[in-house]
């Protein structure tokens, strides 16, 4: 199995889950982490990815982007002088 399980979890009468304890020590989930919130790609469940792993996703995103780019100017300038 992929993931791992960390019990059930019953939805309360505000839309409140809550998440179990094992997951939160493991995952470094204290009061007010910030979390978005996904439909799952079968429409089945939710996932939910915390927002500080979204940003610094983002941020390694971000600098591979602009090192790609520069490899594109160097050898479309490179192509072009041929």
């Amino acid at each position: 199995m992929a993931g791992t399980c960390y019990g059930s979890a019953t939805v309360g009468r505000h839309g409140q889950v809550v998440i179990p304890a094992p997951a939160r020590k493991e995952l470094g989930i204290e009061v007010g982490s910030r979390f978005l919130v996904f439909k799952s790609f079968h429409g089945s469940g939710l996932l939910l990815i915390k927002m500080e792993a979204v940003e610094g996703f983002l941020g390694t995103m971000t600098e591979r982007l602009s090192e790609l780019e520069g490899l594109v100017k160097k050898y479309s300038t490179e192509a072009d002088q041929k």
